[in-house]
């Protein structure tokens, strides 16, 4: 990460890597943000202040970039011409910048990356359908864009690890309902190798590639699965 941001211009972390070409792709995607966790891990093992320098450049550098005033992020910034697109309001990336940024509050706590987590989470939450699911995007319908399941399994395990933090009914009630969702939308089917899933069916299914195609995500299930483990370490379960 370091060295890639020394080499691009303005610091850039680029998006991807062309392993045909062997160039990267120079523009910079807000998911980015996944790998805070990431590098917040390797400063926890290491306690080492040059990783930590790294950790809090890059998300300081995403913030830079794409935070806008009301706490939301913008989604790209393309490389040749410096321009950054609008929000596009993806309920599951959103998700993965409240976990980079929780995930370096912890090893960061005196840099306020709770505090921007909470204003996105407090927009999150006033997207939740009553069901406890959200849609693909939170600024539309679930009946246009579908439930995106990925989004409320990462959710479930994102409120409830804020809850853990702020102690916020609000934090807890989300995660609950979403963690209620998922337990309530589990596949039990005649495909053996399918049952304990949640079939995810909207426009992004297979990503872009497959519209509108019933699959199970296995990194769905890995959010299920650690968000239910958060609410037994909570103290939650009876309310599962």
């Amino acid at each position: 990460a370091e060295r890639l941001m020394d080499q691009a211009e303005g610091g850039m972390l680029p998006q991807a890597f062309r392993m045909k070409e062997q160039t990267w792709i120079m523009n910079m995607f807000f998911e980015t943000s996944m790998g805070l966790k990431g590098l917040a891990e390797v400063y926890r093992e290491t306690r080492n202040d040059y990783h930590r320098d790294i950790m809090i450049r890059v998300v300081d550098r995403l913030l830079e970039t794409f935070q806008t005033e009301d706490g939301l992020w913008q989604a790209m910034q393309y490389g040749q011409t410096g321009t950054v697109s609008t929000c596009n309001f993806f309920t599951k990336s959103f998700g993965y910048i409240v976990e980079g940024l929780m995930a370096v509050h912890d090893v960061a706590s005196d840099r306020g990356y709770l505090d921007r987590a909470e204003v996105i989470a407090e927009h999150i939450v006033n997207a939740q359908d009553p069901d406890g699911s959200w849609p693909v995007r939170w600024d539309r319908p679930a009946d246009e864009v579908g439930v995106s399941d990925k989004a409320t399994s990462l959710w479930a395990l994102l409120f409830l690890r804020l809850y853990r933090q702020t102690r916020k009914e609000r934090d807890r009630d989300a995660g609950m309902r979403a963690l209620k969702w998922c337990m309530d939308n589990q596949y039990f089917g005649d495909d053996e190798a399918a049952r304990g899933g949640i079939v995810g069916r909207s426009w992004p299914s297979g990503i872009i590639y497959r519209h509108w195609f019933d699959m199970i995500t296995t990194y769905t299930m890995a959010w299920f699965g650690l968000a239910l483990l958060e609410a037994i370490e909570l103290g939650l379960e009876d309310e599962i």
